[in-house]
């Protein structure tokens, strides 16, 4: 059994790269900030706004601005429940309203497929693969000294 940790290297800093970081840490924090006290306003905003009988969007108007307020609902489904749905009513018409979706049950069983399945099954799946490169996330945790 293998107890081994793992422990942090610290290896030198440029100049620019710790000037970075104490910016990037005070530009998350801040935004953090921001964010929440941005989701309390809008949330008082929609509470204060008038929509109109059947309707999800509301105006406001005020301190020169025009405020247009969209109420959101989002809907998740009983996948078993689905299931039994379009069994009864059978594809073609289940199909109408609703869609496959088709992606990897993880990105930990799609590796794994594409190194070890069989070699024309990974190169037709590497074929409908599209890669893209994303945003770095980066977190910042103040360091206790």
């Amino acid at each position: 059994m293998n107890t081994a940790k793992a422990s942090v290297l610290h290896f030198p800093v440029e100049p620019e790269a710790v000037s970075l970081i104490r910016e990037g840490a005070a530009l998350k924090e801040s935004i953090d900030e921001a964010t929440k006290r941005l989701r309390d306003v809008n949330r008082r905003l929609a509470e204060l706004a008038v929509f109109p009988e059947g309707k999800k969007t509301a105006h406001l108007e005020g301190a020169g601005f025009k405020v247009d307020i969209q109420k959101k609902e989002y809907i998740k489904f009983d996948q078993t429940k689905l299931d039994v749905a379009r069994k009864t009513m059978g594809n073609d018409l289940f199909l109408k309203p609703f869609t496959y979706v088709f992606k990897e049950r993880s990105k930990k069983d799609l590796d794994a497929f594409l190194a070890y399945g069989d070699a024309a099954l990974a190169a037709m799946v590497r074929e409908a693969m599209e890669i893209s490169e994303g945003a770095p996330q980066v977190t910042y945790r103040p360091v206790e000294a």
